[in-house]
């Protein structure tokens, strides 16, 4: 009997999961806990059923709020447990324990179950033993051990107090746990089971019967194909024995060809060699005469071949010596060769250097008339004015002086504007320079820095107006273009939403044309009308009614009894017949023992060709795997020796099946194994270039108008515009990267200093230059000077000089003060300029480094896409690759595995043909032995008689068989009827559906064209509107076109200008660039250096020529010796071979009188030729013989494997097996329904009398405790009432509720009680059921039994529960567990056990209680305390 013992918890809900575990110890027979309400009490009774059940709590299905909450202990996850001590229902000590987690997540906890511990006690070993458990396999477990179904202990023993008045919940929650506690769902299910088998087994018994019928007639036939093809047999031996004498005479004359072919042979082979040594001598002659041409000289008739070797050996050393010293010579010459060649070489490269310099000379004095020239066209074309005048002197062709002597100090003057001002500048004022015309090509104006600084200037002052003007045409020529797009752009979108209306009306029209045209598209042909419905529908009835007349033939009920009675005659015949045959046996036993082994000899042989037949059927295939056709003969002692063969082809197909199944089967794994890469390739591939995507768009949103990766862009524009307008060196690049920007900027702002000069300290400069302009000549008087040249100034100059000099002093009005005012005004606006920009940069920074960022990530990450989208192709194909191969493979495997099939089959073959060998063997044995046959009938007579009922049997087949010809075309007709019927029924139903589809169409097409009318008329309103709207359109469009055109051509002409002038300005840059390069570069030494170089080039080379003049006559002449030399050599190795050649030519043809005389001993050299002839004609002859015969046996083989086929056909193969088989398992199937029969019925009774027993004991029992407990009146009793469901026993289930008696009459207690009555009757069943159900297991758990009781019906619960605990102490195992927060009803319980003596009252009680932790935190305490203090 199981019982619970202990209880410890941690972590669950209130109980803490740091401290120590909090455990009760449960009494017997009555365990009381009593705390507040909030304390944990209720938490005693889920962790409980937790442990018992695995079952969470009602409205805590995740199970997060069953675990202490993680958050209110400051802790990321806590873990609880729960341990229960009991014993199992066969009194063995047990511990289960059960573990959970909740984690807290950012927004949310997780539940997590932890695998469960069993520990026990080893009976045979007292050790303790603990065994891990899924939690699934926990909760199946643990009722067992408990001896309690799960349903039980979840909604009885330890009910949840939310949970408590279950039976009085609605009847689908009611009628689920009363089925899960008679576990009543489990055997309608079997019932259901049952009679379904029951039905599929009955319709398999009737299968059944037709099926061995059919097997029957079929079986008669089988026997008479196998008689037609034993006598096939016979005449295929007969033929065998033909082409057997023919193939002997055809393999004697074989023999003789053979050998008359290998004479023949040798004959040829001595031709071959005569005739290739006589081949071999015409090459030798034609060699000997070839060698005797190319001779200057022939000396084989002077000397000898070996004194013509001597001659040569000595006079190879001589022309050794010959050739060393022509080889020191020659080298010598090429040396001074090579020294002339490198002479001429350097000479070469000085003239080039020479004339690179005069070029360069020529070049720059090009440069500066063309500068001089370009100056003046300048200033010409452009009207440039200077500031200040221009300094012009006349000099000789050449020469440039001034204090600037290159474009860096021009333009360093320029930028600075710190110029000197001479004299002769003050003098002329504003000068244009225009003119500067006049001078020739032999004189140049001599440009100083000054001049080329004020050109400079006018230059960058024209550019400005130029581009100045430009942008002011340019802003307003788009401001023009702007309106007028602005109003098109209104046009445009009222002409658009009429359009989308008109599309929508026209699309709306257009697909009411195509339904009608869809609905009009049926021919005419296929309406039905609605007559042909109704003669359509009498056609099917008079088919059925037909039907049913061909169904109801009285033939189809007598046909079976004759073929039954025929049959009965024929098992007597057949009895009669096997009584004739067994005498006939006796009689003719030597002789049929003789006969049986020729048939069993010519069956072994017909049988042996059919596999010699099937293996050449098969030689290709065979071949292919390297496995012969070849049988042999064996022996005859050995009767296994075909099986052995065939046993051996088999096992070798099967081993190559086998291997090409694995290695086919290796190929897939492979193939799996590279689709598994192409997954995980695709999956990253897909990974990467969403990632690409994502960094794209945000490169895009970077780049976005308003973003900074723009500004920054715009602003590096802005800068080179300026910097080029302003002439500024070093401009910033169109790439730079933001932060070299940013540098570049702080730069430019540092660069921008406003220095400039104040007006008193111009005034005092000029002050200072009049001073200097006076000075005193040699007769004492007065003079006025140029500062600058020094040069005198005659009475008018000296008076332009001094109101000039006042003019230039005068702080208010002078050129210098307002120039430099102006020059810092630039400056300062221009590092404004640059610290906006550099401001505007800095802010933009963080958009540009992340694109620069962004933009190195997508360069980075297009790389590996690229390279795994190549790789996915290249996976691709081996994939393509290993599938053909697979499919290659596995055509082999099929190939294999169908020839395998075929082997297996001849192998069975061969297994007959030894056992037919064994038979023979046997009968011979037995022939040896001789014996006495009696019979009162003679032999003939034996014949007669079996004879006679032989033809009355075939007879009785006969009738059968045209019986069951005439079954099968009644129910033939049958059938046909049916389907004739079934098909008229279904033309009326189509015949029906169509005709109302046409009448729903023709409504469609009314609707479809009231439609197309509205639609229309509204198009071609809307159509009307647009047209006034497209003319404006037109008009604009055209006012837009011209006035573009305009400004166009306009901006053309400007942008021209501008970029002409630009040009001419990079022009005299270039100009100043090389004049100033020539210039800064000393090319005069170097030229005088090179001709000096020259000069001693020349003379060295004239040396080495003359060398070579005296070394060349005495290597000619070395020459001429060796050339002589050789050829004589040549000559001596041309008359030595003719020697060797003679020699070949002698032993050549001592060789060919031999194969001559060899080819004449030869015997039959002459006959052999005409009797190999005379062999191959008879050995034509036999095998024209041979094929005849082979003819008439392929057309007998053809006939026995027609027969074969038959006999293998579905119908006929293994035919009497079938039958066999056919027979027991329509016996066996008919005894089976019958059994399901019997076993649905026992079942059934049993079901309901296990149903209503169990009902009846537990209405016995709640009337007895309702009467204890309830103190009311108006109710005398309650029951729980079930009523079976459904029309069928199968389908029975049962409906349970509770009711109520309230005087004679019977009520649902649902709906119709108090909560205080409805808490009762809660407890009362379930006290009930647990009384009925729990024979193994005495534990019940009460929780809050007293809410919504009033004071009476609490001291009656009171006085019924010490009632059971007096009766049920006797039991060792009872324990009642009352969870209340009421202590009245404890001290009632109390005086109520103390008025029972027969049972030991318990010593404690538990209270449970919040109690204060050392975290500050309160906490669910167990404490336990004495009984007598209640």
């Amino acid at each position: 009997m199981a019982s619970i013992n202990k209880l410890s918890i941690r972590g669950v809900r209130a109980f803490s999961p740091d401290d120590e575990e909090q455990v009760i110890s449960f009494c017997f027979p009555l365990t009381i806990i009593v705390g507040a309400n909030g304390c944990g009490k209720t938490t005693i009774i889920e962790s409980l059923k937790y442990a018992v059940t695995g079952s969470l709590p009602p409205g805590n299905k995740s199970g997060q709020a069953f675990v202490h909450d993680p958050k209110s202990i400051g802790q990321t996850s806590v873990k609880a447990s729960i341990k229960l001590r009991f014993t199992n229902r066969a009194g063995n000590p047990m511990v289960v324990v059960r573990s959970m987690e909740v984690t807290q997540k950012k927004t949310s906890m997780s539940f997590k179950a932890l695998d469960g511990i069993i520990r026990t006690t080893d009976a045979d070993t007292g050790q303790r033993v603990s065994l891990s458990h899924k939690c699934t396999e926990l909760d199946r477990q643990i009722p067992t051990l408990m001896g309690v179904s799960k349903p039980i202990l979840e909604h009885v023993v330890f009910c949840h107090q939310e949970d408590s008045s279950w039976p009085l919940q609605e009847g689908a929650v009611l009628k689920k746990r009363f089925d899960d506690i008679f576990d009543s769902t489990r055997y309608a299910k079997a019932l259901e089971a049952i009679r379904k088998l029951r039905l599929e087994k009955a319709s398999k018994v009737k299968d059944l019967k037709a099926d061995q019928a059919g097997l029957a007639a079929h079986k008669k036939a089988a026997e008479g194909f196998q008689e037609e093809m034993d006598k096939a047999r016979e005449d295929l031996g007969e033929v065998d024995d033909i082409i057997a004498g023919t193939d002997e005479k055809i393999e004697v004359e074989e023999e003789a060809k053979e050998r008359f072919a290998k004479v023949l042979s040798e004959i040829e082979a001595i031709r071959l060699r005569r005739d290739e040594v006589q081949q071999q001598m015409d090459i030798a002659q034609a060699t000997a005469d070839s060698l005797r041409e190319a001779c200057d000289e022939d000396w084989t008739k002077k000397h000898s071949e070996e004194e013509l070797q001597s001659m040569l050996s000595g006079f190879d050393e001589k022309i050794a010596d010959d050739e060393d010293q022509l080889t020191e010579k020659d080298k010598a010459y090429r040396r001074v060769q090579a020294d002339i060649e490198r002479l001429g070489d350097a000479k070469t490269r000085i003239h080039g250097d020479i004339a690179k310099l005069a070029a360069e000379k020529d070049q720059h004095d090009k440069d500066l008339r063309l500068r001089q020239r370009h100056m003046e066209e300048m200033g010409n074309k452009y009207n440039l004015e200077l500031d200040g005048g221009t300094s012009q002197t006349q000099s000789t062709y050449g020469t440039l002086t001034g204090p600037y002597g290159t474009q860096q100090s021009m333009m360093s003057q320029a930028t600075t504007g710190r110029q000197s001002v001479g004299v002769d500048s003050v003098a002329t004022g504003r000068t244009s320079v225009g003119g500067m015309t006049g001078l020739s090509q032999e004189t140049l104006v001599t440009i100083n820095g000054d001049d080329m600084d004020a050109f400079q200037n006018a230059v960058t002052k024209k550019r400005t107006e130029l581009q100045s003007e430009k942008d002011e045409y340019h802003a307003e020529a788009m401001n023009q273009q702007d309106d007028l797009v602005k109003k098109l752009s209104d046009l445009n979108a009222k002409t658009n939403i009429m359009n989308a209306e008109i599309d929508k009306l026209r699309a709306k029209e257009n697909e009411a044309v195509k339904e009608g045209h869809r609905l009009k598209s049926a021919p005419a042909h296929t309406k039905i009308r609605k007559n042909q419905v109704e003669e359509a529908k009498k056609a099917a009835q008079k088919a059925f009614k037909e039907a049913d007349e061909a169904n109801n033939d009285p033939r189809m009920t007598v046909i079976p009894q004759e073929i039954a009675s025929h049959e009965d005659k024929i098992s007597a015949l057949k009895a009669d017949i096997e009584d004739d045959q067994s005498t006939l046996i006796g009689l003719r036993k030597n002789e049929e023992q003789l006969r049986e082994i020729s048939l069993l000899k010519r069956q072994i042989e017909n049988e042996r060709e059919v596999i010699v037949d099937a293996l050449r059927e098969q030689s290709a295939a065979l071949y292919r795997y390297q496995v012969t056709t070849d049988i042999g003969d064996g022996t005859e002692d050995d009767d296994n020796y075909i099986f052995n063969v065939m046993e051996e082809k088999a096992n070798s197909i099967e081993q190559k099946y086998l291997l090409n199944k694995d290695n086919l089967d290796r190929a897939s794994e492979a193939r799996s194994r590279i689709q598994h890469s192409v997954s995980e390739k695709a999956a990253m591939q897909q990974h990467n270039t969403r990632q690409l995507s994502n960094l794209r768009n945000q490169s895009a949103a970077l780049r976005a108008p308003n973003r900074g990766v723009q500004r920054i862009e715009t602003i590096i524009s802005e800068v080179q515009k300026y910097e080029v307008e302003n002439g500024l060196p070093n401009t910033v690049a169109v790439n730079v990267d933001p932060q070299a920007l940013v540098q570049h900027l702080t730069t430019r702002v540092s660069e921008c200093q406003e220095e400039h000069d104040s007006p008193d300290t111009v005034t005092r400069m000029m002050k200072k230059l009049k001073k200097l302009a006076r000075k005193s000549n040699p007769d004492g008087t007065d003079a006025v000077v140029c500062p600058c040249c020094d040069r005198s100034m005659n009475a008018t100059e000296a008076q332009v000089f001094k109101e000039k000099m006042s003019h230039l002093a005068d702080p208010t009005d002078s050129p210098i003060v307002q120039s430099d005012q102006s020059r810092a005004e630039k400056i300062r606006k221009a590092k404004q300029l640059f610290t906006k920009w550099r401001d505007e940069v800095s802010q933009s920074m963080p958009d540009a480094l992340d694109y620069k960022r962004i933009s190195a990530e997508v360069v980075a990450l297009e790389g590996p896409v690229q390279d795994n989208e190549d790789e996915l192709k290249r996976l691709d194909q081996e994939v393509k690759a290993a599938t053909k191969d697979i499919d290659e493979q596995t055509e082999e495997v099929d190939e294999l595995r169908t020839l395998l099939e075929v082997m297996s089959r001849l192998r069975d073959e061969a297994s007959k043909i030894a056992g037919k060998h064994t038979q023979i063997r046997e009968k011979g044995e037995f022939m040896k032995f001789d014996g006495n046959i009696d019979s009162s009938r003679d032999l003939d007579v034996v014949e007669k008689d079996l004879g006679r009922r032989q033809r009355e049997k075939e007879d009785l087949l006969t009738a059968v068989g045209d019986l069951n010809k005439e079954s099968a075309v009644l129910n033939n007709r049958a059938k046909a009827a049916s389907d004739m019927a079934a098909n008229l029924e279904k033309r009326a139903k189509s015949y029906e559906e169509k005709y109302n589809e046409e009448q729903k169409s023709s409504v469609r097409r009314t609707e479809l064209n009231e439609l197309m009318t509205v639609t229309r008329e509204e198009r071609e309103k809307l159509e009307k509107q647009r047209e006034p709207l497209k003319k404006q359109i037109k008009d604009k469009e055209t006012d837009l076109k011209r006035l573009r055109q305009s400004n166009q051509h306009e901006e053309n002409r400007l942008n021209d200008n501008l970029n002409n002038f630009s040009q001419a300005a990079q022009r005299l840059d270039d100009f100043n660039g090389k004049i100033s390069k020539y210039l800064e570069s000393n090319k005069s030494e170097a030229l005088e250096r090179l001709n000096d170089d020259l000069a001693s080039h020349e003379a060295k080379v004239t040396e080495k020529k003359r060398t070579l003049q005296e070394m060349a006559p005495e290597l000619n002449a070395l020459r001429k010796k060796l050339d002589d030399q050789q050829r004589h050599k040549k000559n001596l190795v041309n008359n030595i071979k003719v020697f060797t050649q003679r020699a070949e030519e002698a032993r050549l043809s001592a060789e060919l009188e031999k194969i001559t005389e060899e080819l004449e001993l030869i015997e039959g050299s002459d006959s052999s030729q005409r009797e190999y002839n005379k062999a191959c004609a008879k050995i034509r002859q036999y095998e024209d013989e041979r094929n005849l015969a082979q003819g008439k046996r392929g057309g007998i083989k053809d006939q026995i494997r027609h027969l074969k086929r038959k006999l293998n056909t579905e119908d006929y193969k293994d035919i009497d097996e079938r039958h066999r088989q056919c027979m027991i398992t329509l016996g066996t199937t008919d005894e089976c329904v019958n059994d399901l029969a019997k076993y649905y019925k026992a079942l059934d009774n049993a079901l309901l009398r296990y149903h209503g027993m169990k009902i009846g004991d537990i209405n016995k029992i709640i009337r007895e405790l309702w009467s204890l407990t309830y103190k009311g009146e108006d109710i005398s009793n309650i029951a729980l009432v079930s009523g079976a469901e459904g029309a069928s026993k199968a389908a029975r289930s049962y409906n349970y509720r509770v009711v109520m008696t309230k005087g004679n009459s019977q009520l649902d207690m649902r709906g119709r009680c108090s909560a205080g009555q409805r808490v009762l009757a809660s407890i009362v069943i379930r006290l009930a059921l647990a009384e009925t159900f729990c024979l193994n297991c005495g534990v019940m758990a009460l929780d809050e039994p007293t809410t919504n009781l009033d004071f009476a019906n609490k001291r009656g619960l009171a006085i019924a529960l010490a009632q059971i605990i007096a009766s049920r102490a006797v039991q060792s195992n009872f324990q009642l567990v009352i969870i209340t927060h009421d202590e009245d009803f404890v001290a009632m319980m109390k005086n109520e056990l103390s008025a029972h003596a027969n049972f030991p009252m318990p010593e404690r009680y538990f209270q449970v209680a919040r109690e204060e932790s050392s975290d500050g935190k309160f906490y669910s305490k167990i404490s336990a305390i004495d009984w007598e203090e209640i």
